[in-house]
């Protein structure tokens, strides 16, 4: 069936009409003025999805089939959206951001609408434009743990680093601890093999402070500090991490570490803090670790 008549049969069937076909029976129900428009829009939307699927984002076929139904129905966020897809596809950023900011206008109080602003905007550079929308998706929806995720990596890499850690302390208190620290270690982690070893540094401290049970965070920090040669504060963060937290964990840390440093002559004597941390915490209570 050609495509025009695929429209026509939607925008028929929407309109009220039960069949198809050679009739002059009046139909059924008789819409209003805004359902008519809802109608056509809805079939307007269905035309883009096809264009969409057998050419692609970039037909101004499919653009246009978008656009026309964000017009007859400017409160449906999706038509806005796939338009918006369709001029990134293109190459055309500023005409994809004005289209979510029509949204945007359409429906403030909507935090997807927000969350999506501030997603495009991140992804064609405006790192700026993209704190405010995720910063005011947050202030509407303040128990998504992913929207505090996404500003914070922002923040981060505006190398805003307080004011990430202030969002990850908030994003921990919707009891999603095991992935807003997952996210910060990977961010710490990240910035360890970009040589950015002193922020890495106060970010696993900050953690170690919001966090203070999770034994990830100490490993992170005591991994770093023997890294830079600092064995005394690594130790001594371990230690304290030991007192706070699931021990298991970082005794089996120390054992790792304490056999690198063996591997190497020269560093040997760097592992005796280590094996004298397992004995003092693992002879009682892990004698199997202790006797590795």
């Amino acid at each position: 069936m050609p495509r025009h008549a695929v429209f026509v049969c939607l925008l028929l069937l929407l309109s009220g009409c039960g069949t198809v076909g050679v009739s002059s029976k009046e139909p059924d129900v008789l819409l209003t003025q805004d359902e008519t428009a809802f109608a056509e829009a809805l079939a307007h939307y269905a035309m883009g999805l096809i264009y969409h699927n057998q050419l692609d984002k970039k037909s101004p076929d499919t653009l246009e089939q978008f656009l026309a139904a964000a017009k007859l129905d400017p409160e449906e966020h999706r038509t806005y959206v796939h338009a918006a897809l369709c001029y990134l596809s293109q190459g055309l950023h500023d005409k994809a951001i004005e289209t979510f900011k029509k949204s945007c206008d359409q429906n403030p109080r909507d935090p997807n609408r927000h969350r999506d602003m501030a997603e495009a905007s991140r992804i064609i550079g405006n790192i700026d434009v993209a704190a405010k929308h995720y910063a005011t998706a947050i202030k509407l929806s303040p128990d998504r743990t992913e929207l505090y995720l996404a500003l914070a990596q922002i923040l981060f890499d505006k190398k805003n680093d307080s004011e990430a850690i202030r969002y990850l302390t908030k994003a921990l208190r919707n009891d999603n601890d095991l992935i807003v620290l997952t996210m910060a270690g990977s961010y710490g982690r990240k910035l360890i093999m970009e040589g950015e070893n002193d922020r890495a540094i106060a970010l696993f401290q900050k953690l170690i402070q919001i966090a203070p049970n999770e034994p990830r965070a100490y490993i992170s920090l005591a991994s770093l500090l023997f890294q830079k040669n600092r064995d005394a504060e690594a130790i001594r963060i371990l230690r304290k991490g030991l007192k706070k937290c699931d021990q298991m964990p970082l005794l089996a840390f120390c054992y790792g570490q304490g056999h690198a440093f063996m591997e190497n002559a020269e560093e040997a004597d760097r592992s005796v803090p280590c094996f004298q941390l397992i004995a003092q915490y693992a002879s009682s209570q892990y004698p199997h670790l202790y006797e590795l």
